[in-house]
C-alpha cells in the first residue's frame, strides 16, 4: 500500500508495477512513485506492518 497525504492506497499492479513472493517491483521509475509504502500482513494471530521509504532522484 501507498501512503498518498495521509491515506493508504493499494497498489494496482500494471506491466509497470507488481508483487512477487512479497517484493514490490517498479520498472522504470517515476518521481511520482516516490513515497511511503507499507507492507500489511495479517493472519489468524494478529497483524504486522512494515514502512519503507521509496526516494526517487535524478
Amino acid at each position: 500500500m501507498k501512503d498518498t497525504s495521509g491515506v493508504l492506497q493499494a497498489i494496482e499492479e500494471d506491466v509497470r508495477i507488481w508483487e512477487n513472493q512479497g517484493t514490490l517491483n517498479i520498472k522504470k521509475v517515476q518521481a511520482s512513485d516516490g513515497g511511503k509504502y507499507q507492507c500489511i500482513v495479517r493472519n489468524s494471530i494478529g497483524e504486522r506492518r512494515i514502512e519503507s521509504v521509496l526516494l526517487v532522484t535524478g
